[in-house]
């Protein structure tokens, strides 16, 4: 019983997401569905992208966590000029 109401949830979330199954595909259409050069140049940039962003985050973090510390007084563990 719980094997087959897995199916029918697994069923459900395939039909609401889009996803068609394919488990037998010929080594062609792999190939055609893992995409071009072009595909790759972008998943690489916006994979850059993201981790420039998240770098600046964490520098923009630190910079006003550095100036609230010293404005406090709290300089536990960073030391102000």
């Amino acid at each position: 019983m719980f094997s087959y109401d897995l199916a029918i949830l697994r069923e459900v979330i395939q039909k609401m997401a889009g996803i068609e199954v394919s488990e037998e595909m010929t080594n062609d259409q792999l190939l055609a569905m893992c995409g071009g050069e072009l595909l790759r140049q972008e998943v690489v940039l916006r994979f850059v992208e993201a981790t420039v962003a998240y770098a600046m985050l964490i520098c923009t973090f630190y910079y006003y966590y550095y100036y609230y510390c010293c404005s406090v007084g709290n300089v536990s563990f960073i030391k102000c000029r």
